[in-house]
């Protein structure tokens, strides 16, 4: 069991100082091989003060279904079995793969805790040119996961059980357009593809939870 306080979760072969790397595949960064999309993960609860992700969230499967039944038929050690897992499935189906992901942080962030997260803006060919993207992401996208938030737009029936403070914490430029004006960017931002190349976020695990 995994008990960091500073991990960098699919760090790939970027290693970062001090932070544990974790990924499926070994590299010189990797600290322990783990599947990222496979929950629980070997990770002990309320033990990370600080983690990093960076370029993984948009590779995180909108299909959560087809992974279980997989294991499900190979691991099955008869029909029977099998059909009685099949209906338990039926009855609680598993979430969307990055609501499974940002429910298994909160439950391995301390209290105060905090993820840090880079992805590509959905609005630029960074999102959509490697074919093992599966997702864009917005600038508000992981204020799905502040429950206030949901309360605000309507839609605490979703079923999320995270509570976290939110931070959308900026955009990185394609190069050359970083020096333009601000009422040049704010347009950009809005209405033009390949302006923004990547959004940052920091996301936080409340000191004190909410019931």
């Amino acid at each position: 069991m995994i008990n960091q306080p500073k991990l960098n979760l699919a760090c790939g072969s970027l290693r970062v100082d001090d932070y544990f790397g974790i990924d499926i595949i070994k590299t010189d960064a990797v600290d322990a091989v783990m599947d990222l999309q496979s929950y629980p993960w070997d990770i002990a609860s309320d033990s990370a003060e600080e983690i990093i992700c960076a370029h993984y969230v948009e590779h995180i499967p909108m299909d959560s279904l087809s992974p279980v039944l997989m294991k499900m038929i190979m691991y099955a050690d008869s029909l029977g079995n099998l059909q009685d897992q099949l209906t338990m499935l039926a009855n609680n189906p598993p979430k969307d793969g990055l609501i499974q992901f940002m429910e298994e942080i909160w439950r391995i962030l301390k209290p105060g805790g905090k993820l840090y997260i880079t992805c590509p803006h959905f609005n630029s060919e960074a999102t959509w040119q490697d074919p093992t993207h599966r997702r864009a992401i917005t600038e508000s996208t992981f204020f799905y996961f502040n429950k206030q938030w949901r309360i605000n737009s309507n839609l605490i029936h979703y079923p999320i059980e995270t509570d976290f403070i939110v931070k959308f914490n900026g955009y990185q430029f394609f190069k050359g357009l970083e020096n333009k004006s601000k009422e040049e960017k704010a347009f950009s931002i809005q209405h033009l593809t390949n302006f923004v190349a990547f959004i940052h976020f920091v996301i936080t695990k409340p000191l004190t939870l909410t019931k």
